[in-house]
C-alpha cells in the first residue's frame, strides 16, 4: 500500500509555510507529518499511530480537516509538495484542488 493522505490541517501556508497531514502508512497505522515549504518533513509522533488518531485529531481536537477522497503519495517526501493544495469544503473536510479549480 502506498502513503495515503488523510486529513490536512490546513494552516495559512502562505504565512506559516508549513502545514500537517495525517498520512496512513498502511491498513491500521498512520503518521502525522509537518511538512515545511524548504522541503523539510517533521513526523509529530514518535511511531506510528492507529487509525483513530485521525478521528481524534479531527472531532476531539480540531486540529485536521478530513481529506473528501484520499490522496496517494508515491512517498512521504512529496509531502511539501502538498502544501497549498486543498482546499476546505461546505461540508467541513477539505478536497485537493485540481488544476481547473485553481484561480
Amino acid at each position: 500500500m502506498k502513503p495515503r493522505i488523510l486529513a490536512v490541517g490546513m494552516l495559512d501556508h502562505q504565512t506559516f509555510h508549513r502545514d500537517t497531514f495525517f498520512v496512513q502508512l498502511n491498513e491500521a497505522q498512520v503518521m502525522l507529518y509537518e511538512a515545511h515549504t524548504n522541503g523539510h518533513i517533521k513526523p509529530l509522533f514518535p511511531e506510528p499511530v492507529p487509525l483513530c488518531y485521525v478521528t481524534a485529531g479531527i472531532e476531539k481536537f480540531g486540529a485536521t480537516y478530513r481529506v473528501d477522497e484520499p490522496v496517494e503519495l508515491d512517498t512521504v517526501e512529496n509531502l511539501p509538495a502538498m502544501i497549498g493544495k486543498f482546499e476546505l469544503t461546505a461540508r467541513g473536510t477539505c478536497r485537493l484542488v485540481t488544476r481547473s479549480r485553481r484561480k
